[in-house]
């Protein structure tokens, strides 16, 4: 399976997207999870769709939802 279709890394986007987790603190959980196979640039148009819509719930589910899907599919 590739990275994006990681269940557990939805998960940790999904608490990025939805509560007060910082981009840093995003990047600490997904790099403890990948340990040395963390790609920064592989998560940056996640990362930055979240950050666009941050602070709206709806807005930054939606924007995510796909990528999610596109990933897991």
């Amino acid at each position: 399976t590739t990275p994006h279709a990681d269940s557990l890394v939805w998960k940790i986007i999904h608490k990025f997207a939805t509560i007060d987790l910082s981009l840093s603190n995003a990047k600490i959980h997904l790099q403890a999870h990948f340990g040395g196979h963390f790609i920064d640039v592989n998560w940056q148009p996640v990362l930055w769709a979240v950050m666009n819509a941050k602070w709206d719930a709806q807005a930054t589910l939606t924007a995510i939802n796909p990528l999610k899907k596109a990933a897991i599919h």
